[in-house]
C-alpha cells in the first residue's frame, strides 16, 4: 500500500468506500490480482465507478473478450478516454484490419499507443518491404508495440521459424 500511496498521494484523500467501490468493481470483473493492478495504475482509483464501467462497457461493445486478463495484463488501458481509446480503434480499422477484437484481445497494450506512434511503426514495416501488414499484425500485433529498432530482430526471427511468408 505504501508503494501506491508514493505514486497517488491524492488516494490518502479518498474516502475509504470509494476506494472500496472500485476495488469491488474490479474484483467482480473476475480480476484476480488487484493489487497488481493498483500498484501499476494506482489513479484508476481516482476514477468514478461510472467512469470505469464505461470504459469496460465500450471495450464489450468492441466485442473485446477476456476483459479481466485484458485489464490485468495493461490496467493503463482504463486510464484513456473513449474518445482516446476509438481513435485508436479507428486507426486499426483504417490499416484494413478486419477483426479488431482479437487484436486487442491478444495484446492490449495495442491500445495505449496513439495513432501517430502506430503510424511510425507501421510506415518502418513498410519500409522492411513488408507488403500485407494487416495480416501480419493480426498474427503479431505485439509488433505495433515495440521499438522499431527491435523490429529488424523479431523480423529476421519470424523468418527464421516460417512464421511469415515476410520477403527479404
Amino acid at each position: 500500500m505504501n508503494k501506491i500511496l508514493k505514486r497517488r498521494p491524492i488516494l490518502k484523500k479518498t474516502k475509504a468506500s470509494h476506494l472500496s467501490q472500485r476495488i469491488e468493481y474490479l474484483k467482480a470483473l473476475g480480476i484476480q490480482d488487484i493489487s497488481k493492478i493498483l500498484i501499476k495504475e494506482p489513479s484508476l482509483m481516482t476514477f468514478s465507478s461510472e467512469a470505469l464501467q464505461k470504459r469496460v462497457q465500450y471495450l464489450r461493445n468492441l466485442g473485446v473478450e477476456y476483459i479481466a486478463e485484458m485489464i490485468s495484463k495493461d490496467s493503463e488501458i482504463l486510464v484513456y478516454k473513449i474518445e482516446s481509446l476509438q481513435k485508436r480503434v479507428d486507426y486499426l480499422a483504417s490499416l484494413g484490419i478486419k477483426n479488431i477484437p482479437k487484436i486487442i484481445t491478444q495484446h492490449p497494450a495495442i491500445l495505449i499507443y496513439s495513432p501517430q506512434a502506430l503510424q511510425k511503426r507501421v510506415d518502418y514495416l513498410a519500409s522492411l518491404g513488408i507488403k500485407d501488414i494487416p495480416k501480419i499484425i493480426l498474427r503479431r500485433p505485439s509488433l505495433l508495440t515495440g521499438k522499431p529498432e527491435t523490429f529488424q530482430i523479431r523480423i529476421n526471427y519470424f523468418r527464421s521459424i516460417g512464421i511469415f511468408n515476410i520477403p527479404k
